[in-house]
């Protein structure tokens, strides 16, 4: 049976009624008093979903290896063929290589001729130019000389003017003027057939240089290709069919493997084996967490099924139980007692989680009040510096107004000044205009307009003061009106702080202790009354079994155990959520 299929709970109740029937009073009751999972039952689970385990793995191995085995063989006979096309296209491709190559071998020595004969050609020309112009510039020579000669003549000169393509002479009667004339005129000749020789050589050294140049680079595109297909022909080809040798031989190899016993997979490539390795780790783990998943789920049901089973069977005919009447009454007592105790171990995990859940939220509320107490400290010490410096700046400001009214007042004085002297000035410099006095009275309108000037520079002055101290004072009642703002503010959380806030933290800081120390005391007794409960019950046996049940009350009999106090509702309603205690 594969491990998916297995009913765990199906498999633990049938192993643990195989351990009842085989077990005996005493290593029943052992049972019942370790509160462990039956070791016998565990083992017998371990090893059957270790075996199942196994088995699949198996069965998985059997599964996954011939289809990876197969893949391989596809994938082989995939590569040949793929192998055998690429070989056939190099093969074709290196015929077409040798024969290009073998062309643009002989264009290319074709090229090298051309460009020898070109360069050949040019050298010729150049010195040919060369030549030409030393003639042009002996003939300039002359041709200066004569120009002298006739200019320096006892007789009239001729008047020569040469042009590019007209020469005018203008004759003389003198003879040697003639003589001059002639010669001058052959050096004229002599100068446009030179001037012609050159333009013509100049334009086939240009025209050579240019077809050499076409040549030189169609000579590099030659050499280039060439020098590619070589390494196509020496290195690529020959590369790629060691390649294809390589990948024959080793399809050869698994070819072979694949033919005879391969314990060791040969028949896989290393990247298939790779892969097939990871797969089949993935596929056994998923196998090994399902078997532990079983057995975690095994261990967790063991005893309580046990319970369960054990006092069906007590209940029972059937079972062939080999014990007296004592030993299973005995057993029906411990049983009761066990159930009742696992009853309060769940209840104690309840409390358990209720005091970690109420230390956490103790633990939180400790922690809030700390901040909230810092920032009524952080209140205490700010005020007093918002309040001192809220005192100065009310202070200053009341300095700047009376500094401000003053500017004011002198601001209004100088400028009342300016404008006497301004009128005085213009009037007395009408009269002195219109009488004749002392020329010493000329100075009066200069010192009232220097008067005026002086009075209305300071009025200027004293007006940007007060303009300065205005701001200033608009400034620093704004200042004054955020700290207030802000000292208002300060004030109200301060007194939320010491009045609401920290008050109500401490009261359920208190009450979460108090509620804490309950539940530890509640816990303290249901572990109590579980310590009193399996004390009692492991002091149950054959001998006193029989007359503890006859001798106790009625009471007694339905509920012989002694049960923990029950929890406060407020307590109850607590969800746990954190760990054990």
């Amino acid at each position: 049976m594969a491990l998916s299929e297995i009913i765990i709970n199906d498999l633990v109740q049938s192993q643990i009624n195989t351990a009842i029937n085989e077990s005996d009073y005493q290593l029943l009751r052992q049972y019942l008093l370790e509160r462990l999972p039956l070791s016998s039952t565990i083992n017998s689970i371990s090893t059957y979903l270790s075996e199942q385990c196994n088995a699949d793995k198996q069965a998985m191995l059997n599964q996954v290896i011939p289809l990876a085995c197969e893949s391989q063989k596809k994938e082989d006979t995939e590569e040949a063929d793929k192998d055998k096309q690429e070989s056939d296209d190099d093969n074709a491709l290196k015929a077409h290589y040798l024969n290009e190559f073998n062309n643009l071998t002989a264009q290319l020595h074709q090229l090298e001729s051309d460009c020898f004969q070109r360069q050949a050609n040019i050298k010729q020309a150049s010195n040919k130019l060369y030549a030409l112009q030393v003639n042009l510039t002996q003939v300039n020579s002359d041709m200066y000389s004569l120009d002298r000669q006739s200019l320096h003549s006892s007789y009239p000169q001729k008047h020569v003017h040469s042009h590019h393509s007209h020469t005018q002479v203008y004759p003389h009667i003198n003879p040697d003027n003639h003589l001059l004339q002639n010669a001058l005129n052959r050096l004229i000749n002599e100068y446009k057939t030179l001037t012609y020789l050159i333009s013509t050589t100049n334009n086939i050294i240009t025209e050579e240089n240019q077809i050499l140049n076409k040549s030189r680079q169609e000579k590099k595109q030659i050499e280039e290709h060439l020098v590619t297909m070589k390494h196509q022909i020496e290195i690529e080809l020959p590369h790629k069919e060691e390649q294809r040798a390589l990948r024959n031989q080793e399809r050869i190899n698994r070819d072979n493997a694949r033919k005879a016993y391969d314990p060791n997979l040969l028949q896989l490539s290393p990247k298939n084996f790779a892969a097939l390795k990871q797969k089949i780790e993935i596929k056994g783990q998923k196998l090994d967490n399902k078997q532990k998943q079983l057995m975690d789920t095994a261990l967790e049901l063991s005893y309580p099924m046990y319970l369960t089973q054990l006092e069906h069977a007590l209940q029972q005919t059937t079972y062939s139980l080999q014990m007296t009447f004592n030993e299973k009454q005995a057993l029906k007592l411990i049983l009761g007692m066990m159930k009742n105790f696992m009853e309060m171990s769940k209840k104690e995990n309840i409390i358990i989680n209720s005091l970690n859940e109420t230390r956490t939220n103790l633990y939180a509320l400790q922690k809030e009040l700390e901040e909230n107490t810092l920032k009524l400290q952080h209140h205490a010490t700010t005020e007093p510096k918002r309040v001192q410096a809220n005192k100065e700046l009310t202070d200053a400001t009341t300095q700047l107004q009376l500094e401000s009214k003053s500017a004011g007042h002198y601001r209004k004085n100088a400028l009342y000044a300016a404008l006497f002297g301004t009128a005085c000035g213009l009037l007395s410099a009408g009269l002195i205009n219109t009488l004749i006095i002392s020329p010493l009275f000329f100075a009066v309108p200069g010192a009232f307009a220097m008067l005026g000037v002086i009075s209305l520079t300071i009025a200027i002055i004293v007006h940007f003061q007060k303009a300065a101290h205005d701001v200033q004072i608009e400034q620093n009642n704004q200042q004054i009106h955020n700290n207030e703002k802000a000292l208002m503010n300060q004030w109200k959380s301060a007194y939320d702080l010491s009045v609401i806030i920290i008050p109500n933290l401490k009261m359920q800081i208190s009450q979460t202790e108090n509620q804490s120390a309950q539940i530890e005391q509640q816990l303290l007794e249901q572990q109590n009354a579980m310590s009193q409960l399996f004390n009692k019950a492991q002091n149950v046996s054959s001998n006193n079994g029989e007359s503890y049940i006859f001798f106790k009350s009625t009471e007694e009999k339905m509920s012989p155990f002694p049960s923990a106090p029950s929890m406060d509702d407020e307590i109850q309603d607590q969800p746990p959520s954190y760990g054990s205690f």
